[in-house]
């Protein structure tokens, strides 16, 4: 029996290329491949600038309070074989609400649709609780998983971790993998920030130049 999940993924696939379009109008270009990374986010082709691939993730429904994020160690395997600047950056929700997003937002007065935009008001838009890690990191929290694993096979996911709401709903325990050391996760807007300041030591952003000869 299939797991629900708390928002589409394809939602948040939207709600970034949303938020992407207005924070750099017509400077950023995205492309949706047709497998592999969900968004891939170019500056303008003739321009040099910055290349950065996005993989989303959502959350599953694991129980009452729970939420699981899900990772495929076949594409994770995939995505570190590439050299650094084409490996993706992995963003998925860090929930502070109970079971699927359209019921909690219900709830709260609030339509779906509007968590996409600012206007939806603190703590409800959804780049309030995006979070985003590097490909090396989150194979750094399943890194006895994905040596297991060891190819680009499909089909097999492992918790990377699990947020546990039963207690404290704005205090979530959080669970890394199989209990791996917590990384440092970036909150969405502030990844974007970073990035435009050239990102942090070991981030996988490709930087474009363009070589000028006098």
């Amino acid at each position: 029996m299939p797991q629900s999940v708390s928002v589409p993924e394809k939602t948040l696939e939207h709600w970034s290329s949303q938020y992407l379009t207005y924070r750099y109008r017509s400077q950023a270009a995205l492309w949706w491949p047709s497998s592999r990374e969900d968004i891939d986010v170019r500056w303008l082709p003739t321009r040099p600038g910055k290349a950065v691939q996005l993989e989303l993730k959502t959350t599953t429904l694991a129980g009452t309070g729970l939420h699981d994020v899900l990772v495929d160690l076949g594409q994770l395997w995939e995505y570190r074989q590439r050299p650094i600047g084409h490996q993706p950056f992995y963003a998925f929700p860090w929930p502070d609400w109970h079971g699927d997003l359209t019921a909690a937002a219900t709830a709260g007065g609030r339509p779906v649709t509007e968590l996409g935009f600012g206007r939806s008001g603190p703590g409800w838009w959804f780049a309030d609780w995006m979070v985003v890690l590097t490909a090396a990191q989150v194979e750094r929290v399943l890194h006895k998983e994905l040596a297991a694993h060891g190819c680009p096979r499909r089909g097999t996911k492992k918790r990377l971790v699990r947020f546990d709401l039963t207690h404290s709903q704005f205090n979530p325990v959080v669970t890394w993998g199989c209990r791996a050391t917590a990384p440092q996760v970036v909150r969405w807007r502030n990844f974007w920030s970073e990035l435009e300041q050239c990102g942090r030591a070991g981030w996988p952003q490709l930087i474009k130049g363009r070589l000028v000869t006098g």
